[in-house]
């Protein structure tokens, strides 16, 4: 699952990331995805989502990049569409945790899982 995980790149669409991954491993882009799941615990999509949330995380911590521009790095359509999923996996929009960051009053990052 190493070499999966360092094809999942977070600049990339999951989508694209998940097939890249899967032709690294040599296998179908299904059976990678339920490989995968039973290694892991959870979906190549969701933890590549959670791989460029972590990203943005850390931009966020240690930038004073725009939001639009992280956005960007990390591989989402838009500042909205960022904003969107970092509040439903943060609970919490990146200009507020950039701020708490700042402050220490959230984690600094998602935990990570091996």
């Amino acid at each position: 699952m190493q070499i999966a995980q360092q094809a999942l790149h977070p600049e990339l669409p999951a989508g694209t990331a998940i097939l890249a991954a899967a032709r690294a491993c040599g296998i179908s882009r299904v059976h990678f995805s339920r490989m995968f799941k039973a290694s892991m615990g959870m979906s190549p999509r969701r933890w590549h989502l959670q791989r460029r949330v972590l990203h943005a995380q850390r931009l966020l911590e240690t930038t004073s990049a725009s939001l639009t521009d992280i956005a960007s790095q990390c591989g989402f359509c838009d500042q909205s569409h960022f904003t969107r999923v970092f509040r439903r996996v943060c609970h919490a929009p990146p200009g507020m945790w950039r701020k708490a960051a700042s402050e220490r009053l959230f984690p600094t990052h998602l935990e990570e899982t091996a």
